[in-house]
């Protein structure tokens, strides 16, 4: 078994849903956007992500479609989709050729082929025939002077007057200096390779069976005060192999006989002479949730003995990167046969895109993916095709990706654990000694809507309405943003009572686990969660933990084990979460709600009870122990099935 076909259609596709900001709003199936977005890919969008990618014939045959006719009926060149992108993007070019004006269409069309492509590095992506009239003589009567040679002769003031085209003399030393000198100035190297440049230059002059075209353009322009005023441009054959053999052998350019080739190809190495092991992909350092899920799997794999290595993918500005615990494992080569995509499908794509193939090549690909609704978008599902299976985090998620993937899909929680556990007195978060404190943790990145922070609130206080009970809320948030008006209702709400505490920012691993400690209960009115990690840590941690009874928590917290809460279906918002179409998420009812929190608090010893149930059951299903041993039975399974597949 290989790797799924992996190709630029694939690379377009990704990068079309991930840049919303380029689609600018346009729908998913609309061709004319979608034409105008593969402009931008062979633009912009291929160094963004990787550029590892070739062009192929169907993007070249979008890019070559005509959008205006040439500016007369000799000029062989109309406007093309990706000449329009150029100067879509140029504002100077705008300045200087406003071509819809037919008069000067064609110093743009000159000017894009000369510098244009080469500025941009179009040269792989102009099309097969575009090409060919490029490379053609510029009329009969002139053959060394091709299209492109006229282009460039047209651009530059300073050739005009060196060269008088009129006169053949002037046409071939133009053409000397174009081969000897213009293709390095202009960096138009690819074209040589791409026109076939290099075998007309190779081929024997008429001029002397010995002599190449090389070197006849070679000697016109540098002894080209030699044939001023001929009435035949070239002198004879003796002349040119006398200048080429005691004169100027090193001034011709002969590499230009040797096209540019692309470098060779290295050989292929199978995921089978790979050395067993797991190449962990993921946020490796940053601090929350995700990037919770590849420590998680060290922690598996080492449980179970399996060697593993860490591939760290940066996760970006906003989020703070400081956990350090896997730096000494920090290998980018990925030596191993497996890739354990420690991601969010999204990411995945992005990776891929960014990264190249080279990552994801003749290896087992993995995708451990988090996801939190109830179905996987139907415009993703072309991300299956960067994975050969994915093990999903709970019953919840696997329904999700079977609904709509196109690989396997494998039930295979990750581990949880709480041994980096710091214990912190309450008085380090500015907590009172004498409540009893619910606790709710959550990320602003993670949308706010899904967490649903007002229930928890808007629950305390209901649940204890007069004011005095000995009962205190703490919100746990990170990367709140000020200006986010559902945000400012949190911070009022917070404000108008102060049983309820509020602590933002990012704090290490070790403190926050110790907030866990130091607190009584946890409440989590989510809306949706993928497998629900806090929840299993606090349950770990032996307190009483009531949640929403709905998505990947279900999985653990029961009424033997928790305090589920009942809920009714809502429409996910426009806003709200990614790909929100069509998707509904559960919404907690207040009053169940409200009566699962007294219930904690005024029944101690079922507190007690289904907390100490709680811990258990997360020892013996999500210990690092049980779920490494889980990874090894499948990654034997996949091994086996690679190793018995037909190679393609």
């Amino acid at each position: 078994m290989e790797s799924p076909a992996r190709d630029l259609a694939l690379a377009l596709r990704l990068a079309w849903l991930l840049r919303t900001d380029v689609r600018a709003g346009a729908d998913l199936d609309d061709a004319p956007a979608q034409k105008a977005f593969t402009a931008w890919w062979a633009l912009f969008g291929r160094r963004e992500f990787s550029d590892v990618l070739p062009s192929d014939a169907r993007v070249r045959a979008v890019l070559a479609e005509v959008v205006a006719s040439p500016a007369s009926p000799d000029d062989p060149f109309p406007l093309t989709r990706l000449m329009d992108a150029v100067w879509r993007c140029r504002c100077d070019i705008h300045a200087r050729f406003p071509y819809r004006d037919p008069a000067v269409q064609a110093g743009f069309v000159d000017w894009f082929f000369v510098y244009g492509v080469a500025e941009y590095d179009l040269f792989g992506w102009l099309d097969r025939d575009l090409l060919q009239r490029l490379a053609g003589p510029v009329t009969p009567e002139w053959p060394e002077i091709s299209r492109l040679f006229c282009a460039v002769w047209r651009t530059r003031p300073d050739l005009q007057a060196a060269f008088d085209l009129s006169r053949p003399a002037d046409r071939l030393a133009f053409a000397g200096w174009y081969v000897c000198v213009g293709i390095d100035e202009l960096g138009h190297g690819p074209y040589a390779g791409a026109m076939g440049l290099s075998d007309r230059l190779a081929a024997a002059h008429p001029r002397g069976g010995d002599l190449s075209w090389l070197e006849v353009l070679a000697f016109a322009y540098y002894d080209r005060g030699r044939l001023a005023d001929r009435p035949d441009p070239l002198p004879k054959a003796a002349v040119i192999r006398h200048w080429r053999d005691k004169k100027s052998r090193d001034r011709i350019p002969r590499h230009r006989l040797s096209p540019d080739r692309a470098p060779a190809a290295r050989g292929r190495v199978s995921v089978a002479d790979r050395p067993f092991g797991v190449n962990i992909v993921g946020f490796a350092r940053g601090e929350f949730g995700v990037a919770e899920e590849s420590r998680m799997a060290a922690a598996a794999l080492e449980a179970a003995g399996i060697p593993y290595a860490v591939v760290p993918i940066p996760a970006g500005r906003d989020v703070l990167q400081a956990d350090h615990l896997l730096d000494p494992l920090h290998d980018a080569s990925a030596p191993y046969r497996v890739n354990q995509l420690c991601l969010t499908g999204f990411d995945t794509a992005h990776v891929w895109l960014s990264r190249g193939e080279a990552l994801f090549a003749d290896r087992i690909n993995i995708g451990c993916w988090h996801w939190e609704l109830a179905l996987w978008p139907p415009a993703w599902e072309a991300a299956f095709a960067l994975v050969d299976e994915v093990w999903a985090a709970s019953h919840y998620t696997a329904a999700a990706f079977a609904a709509r993937g196109k690989v396997p899909i494998t039930f295979l929680p990750p581990a949880v654990s709480v041994d980096r556990l710091r214990p912190q007195p309450r008085s380090r978060f500015g907590l009172p000694r004498d409540r009893f404190l619910y606790l709710y943790v959550f990320d602003c990145n993670s949308y706010p809507a899904r967490k649903n922070p007002w229930a928890a609130v808007r629950g305390f206080l209901a649940a204890f309405p007069r004011g005095d009970e000995p009962v205190g809320l703490v919100l746990k948030a990170m990367h709140a943003r000020d200006d986010d008006p559902a945000w400012r209702t949190i911070r009022e709400l917070v404000a108008a009572d102060a049983r309820v505490f509020l602590i933002e920012g990012t704090l290490p691993r070790e403190e926050v686990l110790g907030l866990f400690a130091a607190c009584d209960a946890y409440l989590s009115p989510h809306r949706a969660e993928g497998f629900g990690r806090t929840l299993a840590e606090a349950m770990l941690l032996e307190k009483p933990v009531i949640a929403t009874d709905y998505s990947g928590n279900t999985d653990f917290l029961t009424e033997a084990t928790g305090f589920p809460v009942r809920w009714r279906p809502l429409t996910v918002g426009a806003d709200e979460y990614p790909c929100p179409e069509n998707q509904f998420w559960a919404d907690p009812d207040p009053a169940d709600l409200v009566r699962q929190i007294r219930l904690v608090r005024e029944a101690p010893d079922l507190a007690r009870q289904r907390a100490g149930a709680g811990a258990r059951h997360i020892r013996e299903h999500y210990a690092p122990a049980v779920v490494g041993a889980a990874y090894a039975r499948r990654l034997e399974a996949l091994i086996a099935l690679f190793a018995a597949a037909p190679s393609s």
